[in-house]
């Protein structure tokens, strides 16, 4: 790697905090457009410092902190996404007043759609890249290292006079790439999460809510780009054998894509054949791209789960989505994917401006009759819909439309609307108040879904009893029972179209709190306790040193290689496996030492933290508080 002064470092900042169930995911993975960057960077001989503090957890304060401690660097590259612009630009101005003054360039889907409303919002941004980043982010680092213009880089948006400045987007050949860097491995697998690959960019549809077309649009008659089956599988391969993956999610904007993409699906089930790699992976795709024959061939090499975008059951509203399918097609795919005993996760959406209390009881009825023929963790699907409520993405066509155009309010970066029914509206900031209580059990089981039943690295893989198994399941169904089944009360006892429903959640709150106390009482029984206490921590180099970010405290502790090494490992393995795997290296009792350094630190109260945060919910308060939401003016 280079190793003049010319330094680079790329940052995720943690997503804005809404104070309410948006704050909570069921999802970890990296940054697969930074470790792309990454890697082309790292092939041409550069070297990047990189951390991801909205997988770490850490705080708009605490990443101010950390890049305050470390060295400054000549060029700070953060990945903006719309749910966390605010944050965004927050640190930066932080930074700033700390005279942490390095060069800023964005990129992202929100600054290639949005990048003049940003620039001028943050004047310390000094440049944006639209689009794929890797080759224009190489060219800014070559023409900032040796101090060459810069007004013929690709995509790239810069400052003059006062004034900004657009240079065009050229195609990038995907094939060209290297593959994504594997940055955060270790804190992806305590955590339950994955690494994932890519197999192609953008999608032929035409989806009105989506901004994938916008965010490729310079790339004329090629929505959809595919990269090498050789290539992809070799990426499999690595994270299989290196990384002892065993479940591998595709994050494709759509895999499949027509014709050509069934094809090259067929394709890729050869390859797979052919290495004999035996890996479970996950992928999304449309409904009227799932085929019986292709699914059943996918099946036989590992396909676990497909995520399908059906949206909603209403003609009308799949009309204006523009999704291009009926309701037919929605559910054939989706019994084809029940009749191959292939779980599915079902995106949705239920609130729109146009949403009438009829629309969500044909949508919910289709979450009850799957609910009555459907068994195990697939039923975490059916608790989404509540609380998917369209948005209004920067770069999307349905901005354009003449009624969203009128009742779409700016704040800040982001629009927002009321539902034009205004008993509806109440329903939804309800339900979404109402799902606030029952999630904390969904990300439970989620964690132990992830973590003990199915996690995504080998080592952590146990033989769990079946009667285990089954009372898990029987947990998850009983949740999305409780979901589906008060919601539709509410809906069954509106009373001339006003909601009235004190009853109904007393009994909600009973019955979720009843569930709570079993799913406590199964973790306890099953000692799955240790499964949420993690040590939460970040570590990285600083000159030749090792530090220790305790993300529980905001301290700082100087390490050793060795220590680093054990600590990346602690939360996942015992400590009789550590020493097996350090002792090639290092001698035994230079490992128990950094072992028993940890087990100091922990015993003093640093970086231990449990994210085990199921409680009992009060009654009155959370009546109270569905009051008031009842009561609240429009």
């Amino acid at each position: 790697m280079k190793t003049n002064e010319f330094s680079i470092t790329f940052l995720t900042p943690p997503k804005d905090k809404k104070g309410d169930i948006r704050d909570l995911r069921d999802d970890i993975l990296d940054n697969y457009g930074l470790n792309s960057i990454i890697a082309t960077l790292n092939d041409n001989g550069y070297d990047v410092d990189y951390f991801n503090a909205d997988l770490l957890n850490l705080s708009c304060e605490q990443v101010v902190k950390i890049l305050l401690y470390k060295q400054k660097t000549s060029l700070l590259g953060i990945s903006v996404l719309e749910n966390n612009i605010e944050i965004t630009c927050k640190l930066i101005h932080e930074l700033a007043k700390n005279d942490y003054t390095p060069k800023i360039v964005v990129g992202g889907f929100f600054p290639t759609l949005n990048y003049e409303e940003i620039m001028q919002e943050c004047p310390e941004i000094d440049f944006c890249i639209l689009g794929e980043g890797e080759i224009s982010m190489l060219e800014l680092v070559k023409s900032l290292e040796n101090n060459n213009p810069i007004h013929d880089i690709p995509g790239l948006v810069y400052r003059e006079n006062n004034e900004i400045k657009v240079i065009p987007q050229q195609e990038i050949n995907l094939n060209q790439l290297p593959a994504a860097a594997k940055t955060h491995m270790p804190y992806l697998f305590e955590r339950g999460g994955s690494a994932y690959v890519v197999t192609s960019r953008g999608c032929y549809s035409n989806c009105t809510f989506c901004s994938i077309k916008a965010f490729y649009n310079y790339i004329k008659d090629k929505a959809w780009r595919q990269i090498e089956i050789k290539k992809i599988v070799d990426e499999i391969e690595v994270l299989a054998t290196k990384w002892e993956h065993r479940i591998i999610p595709i994050w494709d904007d759509n895999i499949i894509s027509g014709k050509s993409g069934k094809t090259r699906a067929y394709e890729f089930i050869d390859e797979i054949k052919k290495r004999n790699l035996h890996v479970k992976f996950f992928i999304n795709c449309r409904v009227d791209d799932v085929d019986r024959d292709l699914f059943i061939k996918l099946k036989e090499i590992g396909l676990a789960r497909v995520g399908l975008g059906i949206e909603n059951l209403v003609p009308e509203h799949l009309k204006f989505y523009g999704k291009g399918i009926n309701v037919d097609k929605i559910k054939n795919a989706v019994n084809i994917l029940d009749e191959l005993e292939i779980k599915s996760y079902l995106t949705f959406i239920l609130f729109n401006p146009f949403t009438k209390f009829e629309d969500i009881r044909v949508n919910l009825d289709f979450f009850l009759n799957r609910l009555e023929k459907e068994s195990g963790s697939s039923f975490g699907n059916l608790l989404l819909p509540s609380v998917s409520i369209l948005g209004l993405s920067v770069g999307s066509s349905i901005l354009s439309h003449p009624v969203i155009k009128e009742i779409a309010v700016k704040k800040g970066f982001h629009y927002d609307y009321e539902i034009i029914d205004k008993e509806v509206e109440l329903f939804k900031r309800l339900v979404f108040y109402m799902s606030t209580q029952w999630w904390p059990v969904y990300i439970t089981l989620v964690h132990l879904e992830y973590y003990i039943f199915n996690p995504f690295y080998e080592p952590l893989a146990k033989p769990v009893p079946a009667e285990t198994i089954s009372e898990y399941n029987s947990i998850w169904h009983d949740l999305a029972k409780l979901h589906l089944l008060s919601y539709k009360n509410i809906l069954d006892n509106l009373s001339d179209n006003n909601l009235n429903c004190e009853s109904i959640l007393s009994g909600f709150i009973t019955e979720l709190n009843q569930l709570i106390q079993r799913l406590k009482s199964f973790i306890s029984n099953n000692k799955f306790d240790n499964s949420f206490m993690k040590i939460q921590y970040y570590t990285f180099k600083k000159d030749n040193d090792w530090v220790l970010f305790d993300i529980t405290k905001t301290e700082f502790f100087i390490i050793t290689e060795l220590d680093n090494k054990v600590i990346q490992k602690y939360n996942l393995l015992d400590e009789k496996q550590i020493i097996d795997l350090l002792l090639n290296e290092y001698d035994n009792s230079s490992i128990t030492a950094s072992l028993e350094k940890i087990r100091t630190l922990i015993s003093n109260g640093n970086l231990v933290y449990s994210n085990y945060q199921l409680k009992e919910i009060s009654e009155n308060q959370f009546k109270r508080t569905a009051q008031i939401i009842l009561k609240s003016k429009y």
